[in-house]
């Protein structure tokens, strides 16, 4: 007997099956620094591992000394040679502007994998005829359907006799967590981490999460962390964390940008106090250079820097360093260009950051931090141009008169600014 099941179960059953597949959220593989080149030259033993390209625990890349590519590791049964329109098993491919997908560059495809049209690698490519007019420098994307994972891939080079090479991503680094042993000692070294073999070495962004609840540490080595956790609550912290001379980018996002924000400046202001000595977040050269220096606290959103100190920047990173007082740009000058992104933010009165210029810490950009900035001119810069020339270069300085550097009318500008302001805002 045979038993006919009604369309819309069947269809029904086939979504069922098609939703739990793709239920858990894909991996995307990233490029960058460490993305993998693998070249064939058409004379390789297909049979040996080391002429693979091996993506995961079932998928690996190879090519004999003809035809397309195949999965030496295919599960359950191993590919020996490539078979058309199904090879490589366990992959689905799509390529820029074929088959019904978008144009794209190499990097961006596989953010972008739910617009794009997947099938089998010869398909994908247009057919065999077309195979060799279509993959030289075109961008694509792997999908491996095991894993749910994509990947950008280009093929670079391509020749009818097994030669090939192409350049793909590499998988997303996992999240190390880690927890400061207790006691005093420096950032860099492993045995002071209570799970962290591979810190510092592992160099990458926003892939450590440190905690640190109690005892004394002190940043050796420019770092980057994805969270920073102190032991305690706001104000009341049970650890410290000395930045001494060294940055520390907090690899944020915008979610949660604005609480790590929040965080960070209770921790500046309870290190800060005895010179620096307080638990929280502090700086070893701030303290010995209390009347030049500062830590900032940096938004690379007002920055637009790709690196600092070696470390990885995106919009949303956060910079915490000791800095000259003044030097809104985090180039080592205080100069026009500090003055300018003070000048732009003139008189914000919250949420302020030493990167717009706030440099005393108050949320504000206002006199005070023109006394500050005013009384580094220069710094750096090996002279050029008078503060007073460099002010009237904008209408919102109007009648503030400023003394030269060196000059004993440092101390009083701040007060002098601060009553040109009243008389202007109440007249």
């Amino acid at each position: 007997m045979t038993l006919r099941l009604p369309v819309v179960v069947v269809c029904a059953a086939l979504a069922a099956v098609v939703q739990s597949a793709v239920a858990a959220d894909p991996v995307i593989w990233v490029t960058g620094v460490n993305d993998v080149t693998f070249s064939l030259n058409g004379t390789q033993d297909t049979t040996m591992s080391q002429f693979w390209d091996v993506l995961s625990t079932k998928v690996a890349i190879t090519r004999g000394p003809v035809r397309g590519v195949f999965n030496p590791i295919a599960d359950p049964i191993p590919e020996t040679s490539y078979t058309h329109n199904v090879s490589p098993i366990g992959t689905l491919w799509a390529f820029s502007d074929l088959n019904g997908s978008p144009t794209f560059n190499y990097g961006a495809g596989a953010a972008i994998h739910s617009d794009l049209v997947f099938s089998n690698w010869e398909a994908s490519l247009g057919g065999s005829t077309l195979l060799k007019a279509n993959i030289d420098n075109r961008p694509g994307v792997i999908f491996l359907q095991d894993d749910n994972a994509y990947l950008d891939v280009i093929f670079t080079s391509w020749t009818t006799g097994g030669a090939m090479s192409y350049t793909r991503a590499t998988p997303p680094p996992s999240v190390i967590n880690a927890a400061w042993n207790g006691g005093s000692g420096n950032w860099s070294n492993p045995a002071n981490w209570s799970s962290n073999p591979k810190y510092p070495s592992n160099g990458t962004n926003g892939t450590f999460t440190a905690a640190i609840n109690t005892g004394n540490v002190t940043l050796d080595v420019d770092a980057t962390v994805n969270n920073l956790t102190l032991g305690g609550t706001t104000g009341n912290w049970t650890a410290q964390l000395n930045l001494a001379n060294r940055a520390l980018v907090i690899a944020a996002t915008s979610a949660n940008k604005a609480s790590i924000i929040s965080t960070l400046l209770n921790q500046l202001a309870t290190g800060k106090t005895n010179n620096y000595t307080g638990n929280g977040i502090t700086s070893s050269a701030v303290a010995s250079n209390a009347t030049t220096m500062s830590i900032a606290l940096a938004d690379n959103s007002n920055l637009a820097l790709t690196s600092f100190r070696g470390q990885s920047l995106n919009a949303d990173s956060l910079i915490l360093v000791a800095a000259h007082n003044g030097d809104a740009s985090l180039d080592n000058k205080v100069d026009a260009l500090d003055l300018n992104v003070l000048a732009a933010h003139w008189q914000q009165q919250s949420g302020a950051l030493w990167s717009i210029g706030d440099f005393n810490g108050d949320g504000k950009v206002d006199a005070l931090d023109l006394n500050v900035l005013a009384a580094n001119w220069q710094f750096g810069s090996g002279g050029g141009g008078s503060l007073e020339a460099a002010l009237a270069q904008f209408p919102q300085f109007s009648g503030v008169s400023v003394p030269e550097p060196g000059s004993i009318g440092f101390m009083a500008l701040a007060v002098s600014l601060l009553v040109r302001r009243g008389k202007r805002s109440h007249g």
